[in-house]
């Protein structure tokens, strides 16, 4: 939870006399104050700063205030999570989390900082830190979320000496923690964000989201404000079930390389469609050069179909016969 934490509060410089208490982490600072301030105060004063710290404590719980991330990625592998922030403001920044699996717990390293907790499960700290994260981002210019598959290949992360020691020395007081399936990992992440999204007072405002995942998840659409998404791309999947695509008013382009259940109808709207269907009939393709040639030149949409080995577009107006 720290490496996120500090992650999100504003980056300020530090004065020449922060350069003493280096050894101090962020989390110990109110503690720190906490103990100055009631070595110094009677009891009445005690009392009235306990009744407003709790008073600020539920109204920032009420109307938690939005983080200045602009991009937010999460990687789900094999034996990882990974969590990109990316902040565009004051200036250009990237932060790297890495959650990852150790038998004897787990390694969380933010950027160059590395550190072991031990006896605890890299899946539900991953998850608590997304907890934390999307529970004050406001309005986020790129989601993505992804599930990474390495081919066999395994993972380029190799702890420090001191971790891999404190980790061998664990591993005699206890049995090795399990490994679960990467299938597993991306349902407990997912799940996560989900419910993170749900109990906001506000849906999160997404202007492009991307989805690479094995399976589908349509209720994830149905927790992001439909109004603020102008990209949506969806990949990996076999076959996506039926979502409510009409009420997303404002999409601009839409990119779903499975099937879907949805009429065709249900995507005139957009104003850049890339679809992956199991059919398209000659109706349909009239349908399409119809809803394509009545709306006004500024609404007019660029349609491409794909299936198998037929390819349709609107863009060149004619269709041609090619293999995926």
């Amino acid at each position: 939870m720290y490496s996120l934490f500090e992650a999100f509060c504003c980056q300020k410089e530090k004065s020449k006399s922060d350069h003493d208490d280096q050894n101090i982490g962020l989390l110990d600072m109110p503690d720190l104050v906490m103990r100055e301030t009631l070595a110094n105060c009677d009891l009445m004063s005690i009392l009235r700063l306990t009744k407003v710290c709790r008073a600020l404590y539920h109204f920032i719980s009420r109307s938690p205030q939005s983080t200045k991330v602009n991009s937010l990625r999460v990687s789900v592998r094999e034996d990882e999570v990974h969590v990109y922030m990316y902040y565009f403001k004051p200036y250009y920044e990237t932060i790297l989390i890495r959650f990852h699996y150790n038998e004897n717990g787990c390694f969380v390293v933010r950027n160059q900082v590395e550190r072991f907790l031990r006896n605890e499960d890299f899946v539900s700290i991953a998850c608590m830190n997304l907890n934390f994260c999307i529970r004050y981002i406001g309005t986020l210019l790129r989601f993505e979320i992804d599930q990474y598959q390495s081919d066999g290949f395994p993972s380029d992360f190799k702890a420090s000496r001191w971790n891999r020691l404190q980790s061998a020395f664990c591993g005699f007081k206890r049995s090795p923690l399990p490994l679960p399936s990467q299938d597993e990992i991306t349902n407990r992440v997912v799940d996560t964000i989900e419910s993170c999204l749900q109990f906001r007072r506000r849906p999160i405002k997404v202007s492009t989201l991307t989805m690479s995942l094995k399976e589908p998840y349509p209720n994830f659409l149905n927790l992001i404000d439909p109004k603020s998404l102008d990209h949506l791309s969806i990949w990996k999947f076999q076959k996506f079930p039926e979502f409510d695509a009409r009420r997303l008013i404002n999409l601009w382009t839409l990119r779903l390389s499975a099937t879907f259940s949805n009429p065709i109808q249900d995507f005139f709207h957009i104003k850049n469609v890339y679809l992956t269907v199991e059919s398209i009939s000659k109706e349909e393709v009239l349908e399409i050069k119809e809803a394509r040639y009545s709306a006004s030149s500024h609404h007019r949409t660029s349609f491409s179909a794909f299936y198998d080995s037929f390819y349709y577009s609107t863009y060149t107006n004619n269709h041609n016969v090619r293999k995926f």
